[in-house]
């Protein structure tokens, strides 16, 4: 939805083009489906010109047009009262007249009076700042498009002229807008599979393209077409990447289109440490740097045989070569584990390389000013909060005109109140003089009591959700008095605020990534090395695949013997653990040295029976 903002001197004018034929006859069945001015529509706009002539105000008039896309479809007259309510309310307009007017499905007209109902001006300063995230707001609550992400801010706009050419030509939408949609859904479809997959998915959508590449073979972007956009002349018309949408200019297209990491080439297997036959054998001609290979012209080598089959000799030193093998004393299901170690290992980095690789990118993405850096970022949040701010400030006063207006018909009905108590308390020849009784003044009376007895019951509740809105708009932008003249402020200076944003982002950018530059680098040796292991491991499961038989049971007879020594290794430092002596405690004297001890001089045997004490 958008809403535009207008100001003049006469209401009657104002209501004589609403309900008029139009500038192009568009206006059809005009009708009044909200506002709290009642009439036709000269006496509307009489009325609404009277009440402005209280104040000298040179704009008396307050105009708004709110119209819909036509993704919204026609809303009912009800449904486009409520948004015209909601919105005059919001923008501090409640207590004074107003009216909406609508002769066509999707927009209306807004016409109110800045006098307010008590005499007082309502001011407008800054009321076309406000009105922006109001209607933000309103889309949001009634399920309407959001009218900046339908504008496509990021992409150049589509002048009337353009678009009234592509009508003559009889395209069903502008030229510009369908590259636009066909050329990313080729970046889409051909994401992370490079520029021939992107071209393809061009052609296949109908796209013509012609790749910019320089004289030095750089590549610096495309230019776009469609086979039916000619210009008068019935030349083809042709536009840069970034004229059609700044996101498919070649530094932003490349990546997304283009793999992040270089296509993965077969991992060679690494060199074997070889003893002095072999690497003589390997700077022989015709060597190779197969590892089964070399082993094998090795056994030839030795046993003087063409053929290495089932029929060699065992091995006389299989350890030897098995141990000159990075992984060949381990057994298959260790080969195995030690394959999932790896692997997971590479994960890891290749998880880390891409991490630091999407780091850099964003790094020089700031760096070069495309992408909005931390300041950046900031200043975008301090204008959300502060039109977030706006918007509860804009129901705040909504809800303060409503307690306004319950208050003063509370007090209209106190006064009537009071008369027909008044009243009520003359005699009886007065009343009947005056066409009334005692009981119907006493009626009238207490129903003008409890009429302002609700009213203030409503403008108390009112008043209740002005202070919650209050807080909300407090809570949105804490510690800022006015955030409709904060948000004017921010707006005429934003600007040159984004530009020392973007510079204070592209500095800190440049030397985070001085700082940081190795990172990326360590993280491919890492990637490098675990490739590496994992081509070693995979080398070692070759290899073995390609052995003869005879070289395979004599390996597995070697590993068996270590892997049994092991065990018996293993087991004997348990067993020396468990046999261990404990440590030995002190005792006091054995039972057969305490009966060679001899008595104690003067003892009687006698004596037993009458103390333990010698005799005297």
């Amino acid at each position: 939805m958008i809403g535009k903002v207008t100001k003049g001197k006469s209401a009657r004018r104002a209501q004589a083009y609403d309900f008029g034929p139009g500038r192009r006859d568009e206006h059809e069945n005009a009708r009044y489906i909200a506002g709290n001015v009642p009439g036709t529509w000269r006496q509307v706009g009489a009325l609404m010109d009277q009440h402005a002539a209280q104040r000298d105000l040179k704009q008396p008039i307050w105009r708004c047009s709110l119209s819909l896309p036509d993704e919204d479809g026609v809303l009912s007259d009800a449904e486009f009262a409520e948004i015209a309510t909601e919105y005059v309310n919001q923008m501090g307009f409640g207590g004074c007249p107003w009216v909406a007017v609508r002769h066509g499905d999707d927009h209306i007209h807004l016409t109110v009076v800045r006098v307010g109902w008590d005499g007082r001006t309502v001011d407008d300063h800054g009321d076309w700042i406000k009105s922006r995230p109001i209607v933000r707001a309103l889309e949001a609550r009634h399920a309407l498009v959001n009218a900046d992400e339908r504008s496509d801010r990021k992409a150049p706009q589509v002048s009337g002229q353009e678009r009234a050419a592509s009508q003559r030509r009889g395209a069903p939408e502008p030229e510009r807008l369908r590259i636009r949609r066909l050329a990313r859904t080729a970046r889409l479809a051909a994401a992370g599979t490079g520029r021939e997959a992107f071209e393809a998915e061009l052609r296949h959508l109908g796209v013509d393209f012609r790749a910019n590449v320089a004289s030095n073979g750089r590549m610096n972007g495309y230019s776009f077409s469609l086979p039916t956009w000619t210009d008068a002349d019935g030349a083809q018309i042709w536009i840069t990447a970034s004229k059609a949408a700044k996101d498919l200019s070649w530094n932003r297209l490349k990546a997304v289109i283009e793999p992040p990491l270089p296509p993965d080439q077969p991992p060679v297997p690494p060199r074997l440490r070889t003893g002095p036959r072999l690497r003589e054998a390997a700077e022989e001609p015709g060597a190779t740097a197969d590892p089964a290979a070399r082993l094998l012209a090795d056994l030839r080598a030795r046993h003087g045989t063409e053929e290495a089959g089932p029929s060699l000799p065992e091995m006389p030193d299989p350890a030897q070569r098995m141990d000159r093998r990075p992984h060949g004393m381990l057994g298959a299901a260790a080969l195995a584990s030690r394959r999932a170690v790896e692997q997971h290992t590479l994960t890891e980095c290749e998880a880390a390389l891409n991490a630091a690789t999407a780091a850099a990118m964003r790094l020089d993405g700031i760096a070069s000013g495309t992408v909005p850096g931390t300041q950046q970022r900031a200043l975008t949040e301090h204008r959300a909060q502060l039109e977030a701010a706006v918007v509860h400030q804009g129901e705040a006063a909504g809800h303060q005109a409503e307690a306004e207006q319950q208050l003063g018909a509370a007090r209209a009905a106190r006064l009537v109140a009071d008369e027909a108590t008044t009243k009520a308390g003359r005699s009886r020849l007065v009343l009947a003089a005056l066409g009334t009784t005692k009981a119907e003044q006493a009626g009238m009376a207490k129903a003008a009591r409890e009429f302002a007895q609700r009213a203030e019951l409503a403008a108390t509740e009112l008043l209740a959700k002005q202070a919650q809105a209050l807080s909300r708009a407090q809570a949105a932008a804490p510690g800022v008095a006015d955030p409709v003249r904060e948000l004017q402020h921010l707006v005429q200076e934003l600007p040159e605020l984004e530009r020392a944003a973007r510079q204070g982002d592209i500095g800190q950018a440049q030397v985070t990534r001085a700082e940081s530059g190795g990172t990326v680098q360590a993280a491919r040796v890492a990637v490098g090395q675990a490739r590496q292991a994992v081509a070693a491991v995979d080398a070692e499961t070759a290899l073995r695949k390609t052995l003869p038989p005879a070289v395979t049971a004599a390996e597995e007879r070697v590993r068996a013997e270590l892997a049994q020594r092991q065990r018996a290794r293993a087991a004997q430092s348990r067993s020396t653990t468990s046999t261990r002596p404990p440590p030995s405690k002190r005792a006091g004297p054995s039972a057969a040295a305490q009966q060679s001890t001899p008595p104690p001089r003067g003892y009687d045997p006698r004596d037993r029976g009458r103390g333990s004490g010698p005799s005297r």
